[in-house]
């Protein structure tokens, strides 16, 4: 698969550990897109103080104008750390606080052909991300062993094994303007934010420029129904016009191109997650066991 970033060291550390961290945009640059955030949303809006939101929520002119508006701020970065690269798209999130903030054990969608290239979500915090208020956390190394087509009607469920999947997940905190770079197919979790403010951030979907996209669906109400791969253009988040509706519906810009009734659905319980884990190199593991200690996670 064709490398993403200029570093071959980083690049080398982002195919192990399927995430990284590294510095990325100055203060300047956090202070614009906050202000690009306020700018249309004077206050937190209510739903914004508790859960987790996302500006791919909002209508679809203003969910196009953010994302463009903070793309152009930070591709002059990102072409400094990307090579041969696109930006799909910017999504602000704002975690707010109490229980309802988690956001659950889960990997990101596949939107790329997995087999030729990666996707990766690029995560900058506009505010400090630390365990306090739900920082992000992830198992290294399970983009290696845990591939499966992911969709938003066939998302692989983690419930069986939960609890100890969780034992096995990385701290990684963030000041404001780091960056954390992850395979989209990186199993990540955000506990609760247990402070007393809401958290800002924004994520961009960054793939190889040669990338062509496609998304699958499958009917959720028909177990034997076949998984459908659909091209997309470049900018399919930005198309639908009830993105919470339609993302769970087939894509009515999307041409269809395959279908497969193998492998639609992944569910692990303990003793697959188990043999999975172990079939990751053994120096990962080993990272990931003794950042854990020193963190004293969860």
């Amino acid at each position: 698969m064709p490398d993403i970033l200029h570093s071959n060291s980083l690049q080398k550390r982002l195919d192990e550990d399927g995430i990284i961290s590294f510095p990325f945009l100055p203060e300047e640059t956090v202070e614009a897109l906050q202000t690009l955030f306020q700018s249309n949303f004077p206050e937190f809006p209510e739903q914004m103080k508790t859960g987790f939101y996302f500006s791919a929520f909002a209508t679809k002119e203003k969910r196009k104008e953010l994302s463009d508006k903070a793309i152009a701020l930070i591709q002059p970065f990102a072409d400094t750390v990307f090579k041969d690269h696109k930006i799909l798209v910017g999504i602000f999130q704002v975690k707010g606080l109490g229980e309802e903030s988690e956001v659950i054990l889960h990997q990101d969608l596949t939107v790329v052909d997995e087999s030729i290239f990666n996707c990766y979500t690029l995560w900058v915090p506009l505010n400090n991300s630390v365990k306090q208020n739900g920082a992000i956390y992830a198992i290294p190394g399970s983009q290696l062993t845990m591939r499966s087509f992911r969709a938003h009607t066939i998302l692989t469920l983690f419930e069986k094994a939960r609890e100890v999947m969780k034992k096995k997940l990385v701290l990684y905190e963030a000041s404001a303007g780091n960056a954390l770079l992850f395979n989209k197919a990186t199993v990540h979790y955000s506990p609760p934010n247990k402070s007393n403010t809401p958290r800002l951030s924004i994520a961009f979907e960054i793939t190889s420029k040669e990338a062509k996209l496609q998304i699958g669906y499958k009917n959720p109400e028909d177990a034997k129904a076949p998984l459908e791969i659909y091209s997309v253009p470049d900018n399919f988040w930005l198309l639908y016009n009830d993105l919470q509706k339609e993302r769970l519906e087939r894509p009515a810009f999307g041409k269809k191109i395959s279908e497969t009734t193998t492998a639609v659905t992944e569910q692990y319980d303990e003793q697959e997650f188990n043999k999975r884990y172990a079939a990751i190199p053994l120096k990962i593991r080993l990272r990931s066991f003794l950042n854990r200690k020193l963190n004293r996670q969860l």
